[in-house]
């Protein structure tokens, strides 16, 4: 794996300022990003504590979705999914929290294509399908109860954005259904 690692540098979209974008040239050096050399600083290891900034959300991971007019979808998936407006950037960027977690509403006519689903953890899987059934969503798979102890169901936005949502209903050992624990 590591003789892998090695081999495996990654351009980034980082050109010296003599550069023009465009223009066939090549990155230069100090744009190799080399994932066995990167230094994680203590801001980006699990349980170290992250910076606080009261402009972005206080989440590691922060998705920003699409949607041609972010207020539209703001008030939506509030009343569809119960997340809340966390910050306006006039009509162009929206933070939104879902529980304890969050994401970004950016303003964009991009077609959702169904490669992501967002997931996220809730207190009522049944109620929670219901009000989103109630306010539009399209249910895609009613809640489910799954062998490693979440109750799941998934839906789709008005926009096509699709989302996973999971109620935790028991705490199971990866093992007994086939997981394997690494570090939990």
């Amino acid at each position: 794996m590591k003789q892998k690692l090695r081999s495996s540098a990654i351009h980034l979209n980082s050109f010296r300022s003599d550069d023009v974008r465009g223009s066939g040239a090549r990155p230069d050096s100090a744009a190799l990003y080399q994932p066995e050399r990167a230094n994680l600083s203590a801001q980006s290891r699990p349980g170290a504590p992250m910076r606080s900034n009261r402009s972005v959300p206080p989440c590691p991971v922060i998705p920003v979705l699409r949607y041609p007019d972010p207020s539209v979808a703001a008030e939506w998936l509030g009343k569809a999914f119960g997340f809340t407006v966390r910050l306006r950037i006039a009509n162009h960027r929206i933070q939104m929290r879902a529980g304890a977690g969050c994401f970004t509403i950016g303003e964009g006519n991009i077609a959702p294509n169904h490669s992501i689903i967002v997931q996220v953890r809730i207190e009522d899987a049944l109620g929670h399908c219901e009000r989103a059934r109630q306010a539009g969503a399209t249910i895609l798979t009613e809640p489910t109860d799954h062998m490693y102890g979440e109750r799941q169901y998934d839906a789709e936005d008005f926009h096509g954005h699709r989302w996973n949502f999971t109620e935790t209903i028991a705490d199971v050992e990866p093992e007994s259904w086939g997981g394997i624990s690494v570090d939990l």
